[in-house]
């Protein structure tokens, strides 16, 4: 498989399940809501550190850390994944909770561009960071529990 890559650091499998991926390839980045990417190369870049959302494609584990089948078992049955407004974060050398103390340290720009509106409590998230772009109106980000 060839990889596309859609942004500076990340390829579009990296966001999409794999049987989506197989079904429509390049054109199922139109199922992905681009402050998702926005919001994978801030963090990427303000933490100085990759990471991994999907990573299938490579040999990894993780198949549906971003877009998600509506069919899928997977996670709340309205989840955000399913809209393509979601995606569950690993950040390499640090923790969900150091991820999120770095998210709400830049809050306010995060919000007003809308990238991050949204995330899931890390206590409940021990090995991952779970982040949105739901419309919530708020100023401040939302800290959800599952």
């Amino acid at each position: 498989m060839k990889r596309i890559q859609i942004s500076d650091n990340f390829y579009l499998d990296e966001f999409i399940d794999p049987i989506i991926y197989g079904k429509l390839g390049q054109r199922s980045l139109g199922f992905i809501d681009k402050r998702m990417i926005e919001a994978a190369e801030y963090i990427r870049n303000g933490m100085g550190s990759p990471l991994v959302i999907n990573n299938w494609a490579t040999g990894g584990q993780y198949r549906e850390s971003g877009l998600r089948r509506y069919e899928t078992r997977t996670g709340a049955s309205m989840s955000q994944h399913k809209f393509g407004r979601a995606i569950d974060i690993k950040v390499k050398g640090y923790t969900p909770k150091q991820v999120h103390e770095f998210i709400l340290k830049n809050e306010r720009y995060l919000v007003q561009s809308q990238i991050i509106t949204t995330l899931e409590n890390y206590a409940f998230t021990p090995t991952w960071t779970h982040l949105d772009c739901r419309l919530t109106m708020l100023q401040k980000i939302l800290i959800v529990n599952p």
